[in-house]
């Protein structure tokens, strides 16, 4: 698996991962493996962030959630 090291997200986000899996370390141990339509919310803006890890072939991310609901509730089809 491919790892990145200690990060934050820039603000809260909601996250969905489309494709692939994805493995999350949080700062106090807890590890947790999401796949393929797993929602996240990402709130971890401050501290020392987590580590995550995707396979090698990558993984497919959509974290602008806010906006694809948007669109859809003013009938929009994203």
């Amino acid at each position: 698996m491919c790892e990145v090291d200690w990060h934050n997200p820039p603000r809260r986000l909601l996250v969905l991962w489309l494709t692939g899996e994805v493995e999350f370390e949080t700062s106090d141990g807890d590890i947790r493996r999401l796949a393929a339509g797993s929602v996240v919310m990402a709130e971890d803006t401050t501290g020392k962030g987590h580590i995550s890890r995707h396979p090698p072939e990558g993984q497919l991310v959509e974290k602008r959630i806010r906006e694809a609901l948007a669109a859809f509730a003013v009938g929009g089809s994203g």
